[in-house]
């Protein structure tokens, strides 16, 4: 999904990852989450990350 985002024209990336708590750390889908959010920070598009709190 990164990866295509530049060909299909978007200029900036915004994602709202997985609520984190210290009891998921360990979970493989909190762990995707967190990569994904590395390679956004990397692919020097503009991006947000939205982290939400318990408060929803």
């Amino acid at each position: 999904m990164l990866n295509d985002a530049p060909a299909q024209g978007v200029r900036k990336f915004i994602y709202i990852p997985v609520f984190i708590v210290c009891k998921m750390m360990g979970l493989e889908m909190v762990s995707a989450h967190k990569c994904f959010v590395q390679g956004l920070k990397s692919s020097g598009m503009a991006y947000a990350v939205i982290w939400l709190t318990a408060f929803f």
